[in-house]
This record gives C-alpha cells, structure tokens and sequence, in this order.
C-alpha cells in the first residue's frame, strides 16, 4: 500500500498538484513513519519549492538514517542545505552522490549551483555543460552558464 501511495504522490506532484502528492506522501508516513521513500520525496519535494525547509532536512535525514550514502538522498540533503543558505555544507554531500552517480544531470546541475553560489564559477560551468551532456535541461543550463562571471 505504501509503494502504491508513493506513486500516486509522484504522479500527482508531475501533474501540478503538489498539496495532493504532500498528503499522500503523509498518508504513507502515516503508514509507515519509517518509510524512506516517503520522507526523501516530502522532504526533497519542500526543499526544491523553498518550503519548510527545516523539516524538509529532519526528513532526508531520517531517510538518510534508513538508507545510508543512497545518492538521491544525499542529493535531497544537500539541496535543502543549499535552500536553507548553506552551500559550503551541501557541496561535500553533492560530491559524494556524484562519486557514485557521476553522470546524472540533475546531480550535475545541482552541484553547478552550489559551485557557483560559492564563487566557483570554472566548477560551476563545467557542471553545467555536463549535465547538458548528460540530457539536462540545455536552455535553463545555458542560460545558467552565460550568467557565470569570467575567471582569470
């Protein structure tokens, strides 16, 4: 039941209802407190809409508890980190999900964010122009990149 509730709230949050998917996903904790699916997809799902964000980073921790060094959530943390106006904690983090996910675009543009909003902005365009590689987005990443400072 509980996968069954965690792929309606997936559904419903691509389809533009994000209240629906958020009660969902807290009918599964409901269920099921421990369910870590359930808490990484709330919690990232808060962080990326800037909602939240403190319990949005107690729940990809406690996901993060369950499921130790799982990239996604890792991913999760780093970006809650960064939402809540702290890059220099996210980047470790990001870094590790990439040790083990290297190619994937949204760990890429992830990490161009947090390498830009730290003034790396070399790192940061490199990133982006993986990600774009990799099948991210290419227009929001361009323009990301020509937003970019020239460095010496």
């Amino acid at each position: 039941m509980r996968v069954f509730i965690l792929n309606m709230a997936q559904l419903v949050d691509r389809l533009g209802w994000p209240d629906c998917s958020q009660a969902a996903l807290r009918r599964a904790l409901q269920l099921n407190p421990a369910h870590h699916q359930s808490l990484n997809y709330l919690g990232y799902m808060w962080a990326e809409r800037g909602r939240n964000l403190p319990e949005a980073l107690q729940m990809i921790e406690k996901a993060l508890s369950l499921s130790p060094g799982n990239p996604a959530y890792l991913d999760s943390q780093a970006w809650a980190l960064f939402r809540l106006g702290n890059p220099s904690a996210a980047r470790p983090l990001l870094e590790e999900a990439l040790r083990q996910v290297p190619d994937d675009p949204t760990l890429l543009e992830h990490f161009g964010d947090i390498a830009s909003r730290l003034g790396q902005t070399n790192q940061a365009k490199e990133a982006y122009q993986k990600a774009i590689l990799r099948g991210g987005p290419a227009v929001p990443l361009q323009d990301k990149i020509k937003t970019q400072p020239v460095n010496p």
